[in-house]
């Protein structure tokens, strides 16, 4: 029975060099107890995204009145049923681009909840209104991490793990996704499109030194990469892809559950936004001397 759960955890996990640390430590260990209860009934995985939802609101609400402890339970809850949703849907196998857009959505307004209920807090102890304007700038630099951290962890498993069922699909086929889906999928699936079409843009940063610009692997329908070169990714980028790690929102978020608990709350901001640039500018240098090194090496090899 240990062997069945341990194969069943693992089955729900992305590669392990995309996880984030706190992850793996906190968040997906108790993401599985609630995988757990449901998987052997009809049970959707957008089920736990609106239970997120809801404790990110409730997280919100008492950080505003300063419920700091309650404020962290409720953020550490949030981020273990976001991490549930996912769970059950590659335990299942059921993973769809709308149940990945509701996530998305749902993360969004619940880190807006969050930050913008410290910021209330703040504004009640020292009446500064400047802390709301803290709160967007926090949100932008967080969405800015999310950005990259999600398009070069995507792009590592689109080299790396090529078979992997829960990859990133190239962005033709998430267009045909959206240009054939009717109704709320329809907006989904835009949405959903337009966001990896956005990084797919941005993250270009990554490979400044590529002077003929090459289209992305997310720009190049059935990309299929040679053993060496598969090889020549991992050995060269996973070094990268731990750095990246360390401005997912979980890591964000862990901080902020840290900083509740010792009652020093009104770091949150500085930490967001100081933090977030430093890694973001750190981790976009390596990726660059990474991709140099990878282009290089990689006309020795057969492609």
């Amino acid at each position: 029975m240990m062997n069945q759960l341990i194969s069943d955890y693992k089955k729900t996990l992305k590669p392990n060099e995309t996880e984030e640390i706190v992850n793996l430590l906190f968040f997906r260990p108790t993401a599985f107890l609630f995988v757990l209860i449901v998987k052997k009934i009809d049970f959707s995985p957008n089920y736990f995204t609106f239970t997120s939802l809801i404790f990110g609101l409730l997280s919100g609400y008492y950080l505003s009145q300063g419920a700091l402890s309650l404020g962290a339970l409720f953020i550490y809850l949030m981020i273990s049923f976001d991490c549930s949703d996912g769970q059950l849907a590659r335990l299942k196998g059921i993973s769809t681009k709308y149940g990945k857009m509701l996530d998305n959505v749902a993360d969004i307004i619940s880190y807006l909840a969050m930050l913008f209920g410290i910021a209330y807090y703040q504004y009640y102890l020292h009446s500064n209104p400047y802390v709301f304007s803290y709160a967007g700038l926090s949100f932008l630099v967080l969405g800015m991490n999310v950005l990259f951290w999600d398009q070069f962890k995507n792009q590592y498993i689109m080299y790396v793990y090529n078979d992997y069922h829960d990859k990133v699909d190239p962005l033709s086929i998430l267009y045909r996704h959206y240009s054939s889906s009717r109704g709320i999928k329809k907006v989904a699936n835009y949405v959903y499109y337009n966001i990896y079409k956005f990084e797919t843009s941005i993250t270009k940063l990554g490979c400044l030194s590529d002077s003929k610009r090459r289209p992305s692997v997310f720009e190049v329908e059935g990309f299929k990469p040679t053993k060496d070169m598969q090889e020549l990714y991992k050995e060269t980028f996973t070094s990268s892809i731990r750095l990246w790690s360390f401005i997912g929102t979980s890591t964000h978020f862990f901080l902020v559950i840290l900083l509740a608990i010792i009652n020093r709350i009104e770091m949150v901001f500085a930490v967001f936004i100081i933090y977030s640039i430093l890694m973001c500018i750190t981790a976009l240098i390596y990726q660059n001397i990474a991709y140099a090194k990878f282009k290089k090496k990689l006309k020795s090899i057969p492609v």
